[in-house]
C-alpha cells in the first residue's frame, strides 16, 4: 500500500542581498509602495546586517503570504531589482523560497507549550 504524500504550497519567501542601511520599517514601507496592492501576509520578519561579516553586509527580509500566487507576484516584482539604501549602498535583491517554510513563531509556541 503506498503512502500518498500532500504537497503544501509554498508561501514563504526570503528577499535577501538588501543594502545594510535599510531598517525593519523602511524596507516594509519601500516594498508597499512599490507593489500596489501589496499581498496579504501573516509573518514578517527582517534581519539586520552582521557586521562581524564587513565588508559583506546585508539584510534580509522573511514573508509568508497566504497564498502561493502572492508570493509568485512577489518574485515577479522584486527578483533581480536594484535596492538603495539611504547611504547610497546599492545591490540587487534576490526574492527565493525560504528553505524552512513554517513560521518560527509557531514552532517556538510549540515548544513553550510543551515544557509547561
Amino acid at each position: 500500500m503506498a503512502v500518498e504524500k500532500t504537497v503544501k504550497e509554498r508561501s514563504k519567501v526570503v528577499l535577501r542581498h538588501i543594502p545594510p542601511g535599510f531598517t525593519s520599517e523602511s524596507l516594509l514601507q519601500l516594498l508597499t509602495d512599490t507593489l500596489s496592492p501589496f499581498p496579504e501576509y501573516d509573518f514578517y520578519h527582517f534581519c539586520p546586517p552582521d557586521y562581524s561579516l564587513a565588508p559583506y553586509l546585508s539584510c534580509r527580509g522573511y514573508f509568508n503570504f497566504l497564498n502561493a500566487e502572492s508570493a509568485f507576484r512577489f518574485k515577479e516584482k522584486f527578483d533581480n531589482q536594484k535596492f538603495i539604501d539611504s547611504n547610497k549602498v546599492q545591490s540587487v535583491g534576490i526574492v527565493e523560497y525560504a528553505p524552512f517554510q513554517k513560521n518560527s513563531e509557531t514552532i517556538l509556541k510549540k515548544m513553550l507549550d510543551l515544557v509547561q
